[in-house]
């Protein structure tokens, strides 16, 4: 087999989704995990980013009927857990870094696992919570 150096381009875009692809595998357990979504929209050349929150806690909380004040401590400690996550690997991205708002372009969805999949119990962009 006949090796050469072929140049290889990875965009910024691209390295980000493999980064946060490898933080979800590291932080998946029974207990809580995160799973990305990347939206790409060509035309509008615009990029979003979904993180999908599952937290045994939810559970609870849903089948507890707590009250929305009770889940929105919970939800939104987790939320500004991945927030933080989410800059610190943004910070060895230069343009991304600075171009990607998680205020504005990232959709944080708190799931709740029925086992066979799972459904959103709300989202959020921002500081907006819209439940579902």
């Amino acid at each position: 087999m006949k090796t050469t150096d072929i140049p290889f381009v990875v965009t910024e875009w691209d390295w980000f989704q493999l980064k946060l692809e490898l933080y979800a595998q590291r932080m998946h357990s029974p207990a809580y995990r995160v799973d990305f979504d990347f939206v790409t929209e060509k035309r509008a050349k615009e990029r979003r980013l979904v993180c999908t929150i599952v937290c045994k806690t939810t559970q609870m909380l849903v089948k507890r009927a707590a009250g929305k004040r009770t889940q929105l401590k919970h939800y939104r400690e987790w939320i500004k857990k991945e927030k933080r996550n989410l800059a610190r690997v943004l910070a060895d991205i230069p343009i991304l870094g600075q171009d990607l708002d998680l205020e504005q372009d990232v959709t944080f969805v708190i799931a709740y696992n029925y086992g066979t999949g799972a459904a959103s119990v709300c989202e959020c962009v921002g500081k907006d919570f819209i439940w579902k």
